[in-house]
């Protein structure tokens, strides 16, 4: 494996290990913030650049474009969806 293969399996590897199980009715989210943690210590570029809006345990991101009224030069959103749910002891959803 080469460098720049090693260096994202091991990003990647990073990210799978962080816990972010959701539960019904979860109130706390510092799990979930500790995971935005890191993704802004393995994507410091993207957090210096984007603006970041917090909702309670889940985020935005805007990469700002330019100012402008073409619509290819008005910016970015990236969306993602990064928790998981509990697999319960028959193998269905908890």
């Amino acid at each position: 494996m080469n460098t720049e293969a090693k260096e994202y399996a091991d990003t990647l590897s990073r990210m799978i290990r962080a816990e972010t199980i959701s539960e019904t009715d979860q109130v706390d989210v510092s799990k979930f913030r500790r995971f935005h943690d890191l993704l802004r210590e393995l994507f410091p570029s993207v957090f210096r650049v984007c603006e970041y809006k917090d909702y309670n345990g889940s985020f935005l991101l805007r990469w700002p474009g330019k100012t402008t009224a073409k619509p290819s030069e008005q910016g970015l959103m990236l969306m993602n969806h990064h928790d998981v749910v509990s697999v319960g002891r028959s193998g269905g959803v908890a």
